[in-house]
């Protein structure tokens, strides 16, 4: 039996208070087996003696198993010294890999601080894409703007994508305002869609006061564009929508956005949201 290349005992101990006990001892077999059962054993009383040993041990295969085995409690307790290792190039990998797994906030923003640093930026981004937390967008979208690395542009796109895969648009992103509740829907088309428990009217009201405009009926909607639509009915519903806003090129947060179709379209249960850009053109 073996963890990140350490024989690991035959007889390992078997419960935390052993294991534990085992961590300090000089016995290089006891002290893997112990790092091996803690992990296995997810239980975060043991995350203050894993991340000790992991400020004193030297020897890089016990530490390695060792930011596993941390990995494995999933406890943000060791997300400060995870992210001191995100420095060490050859702990950097599991690092990462440790903090993807404990996933909350204070590791993403680890993760995030990582990206400021070349040496450690594939590992932060190839980590905030694993995440795919909303918040690590911002500085993920900075980050492929900046960067002369390739390599890093590459992964903080493919990162970004399956961020927005996940979650959807952010309202900068789409340049209008987006319905406070309402849920994403990922499709394969890739349209900015989503879904409310909330009833037509109370999201046609939401968009009136937000775009200081009056929606129109799927009739009124196409006798005022026909022209416009033309044959190419691609980027339009094709089951009539109830109500359609037009926002027309805008200023939104003090940027110029082109303009964007609304539809909105009542099910029995729920309001669906298609929103596209310019006539006819999904997103």
């Amino acid at each position: 039996m073996s963890l990140g290349g350490l024989a690991v005992a035959q007889s390992p101990c078997l419960g935390l208070e052993d294991c534990l006990k085992d961590l300090k001892s000089p016995d290089a077999s006891k002290k893997s087996g112990a790092i091996f059962m803690l992990g296995t054993l997810k239980d975060k009383r043991a995350t203050p003696a894993l991340v000790e040993l992991l400020k004193e041990e030297r020897d890089f295969e016990v530490r390695s198993s060792a930011v596993k085995a941390v990995g494995a409690l999933h406890d943000p307790r060791a997300v400060p010294v995870l992210a001191g290792l995100l420095d060490d190039k050859g702990l950097q990998q599991d690092a990462a890999d440790a903090l993807v797994k404990i996933a909350d906030k204070s590791a993403v923003e680890a993760l995030i601080q990582g990206l400021k640093h070349p040496e450690i930026q594939v590992a932060a981004v190839r980590g905030l894409g694993e995440i795919a937390a909303p918040s690590a967008k911002p500085a993920l979208t900075a980050l492929w703007r900046q960067t002369d690395n390739e390599r890093v542009r590459g992964l903080s796109v493919l990162a970004i994508q399956r961020i927005n895969s996940i979650w959807g648009p952010t309202e900068e992103e789409m340049g209008i305002p987006r319905y406070p509740k309402s849920e994403f829907m990922p499709n394969a088309r890739g349209e900015w869609i989503f879904v409310s428990e909330d009833p037509l009217p109370k999201v046609s009201d939401f968009f009136k006061k937000h775009l200081k405009k009056e929606p129109l009926t799927f009739q009124g909607f196409k006798e005022r564009y026909e022209n416009e639509i033309g044959e190419d009915k691609e980027g339009i519903p094709p089951n009539q929508p109830n109500l359609i806003f037009v926002a027309e090129e805008q200023k939104f947060q003090g940027r110029n956005y082109p303009a964007k179709l609304i539809f909105l379209q009542a099910n029995k249960s729920e309001t669906e949201i298609k929103i596209f850009k310019a006539i006819g053109g999904p997103d």
